[in-house]
């Protein structure tokens, strides 16, 4: 978890320096390395959604909004969780 949540903090540095591809890499190896790593889910469809792939974005909103994962989202991030069910 330690090694994930430093890839997800990395992908949200590449999100705020408008480096959509290198945060999506970050946050899918912190979601590989662990897959409850909600935040980083949250910051591909970020970096979707802003470098102009809407139906990506899309699919991991929807993954954030319903099931398991929302749940978790929900209850670690609820603010975040929020702005998701915004899109």
């Amino acid at each position: 978890p330690g090694h994930a949540d430093l890839l997800g903090d990395l992908a949200v540095l590449h999100l705020q320096g408008g480096r959509y591809a290198q945060c999506v890499q970050a946050a899918q190896e912190a979601l590989n390395a662990d897959p409850t790593h909600d935040e980083s889910a949250y910051a591909i469809a970020l970096a979707l959604e802003a470098s102009g792939q809407p139906a990506q974005a899309r699919r991991w909103y929807e993954e954030l909004a319903v099931g398991e994962r929302a749940a978790r989202f929900r209850a670690a991030q609820p603010a975040l969780a929020e702005q998701c069910l915004a899109k």
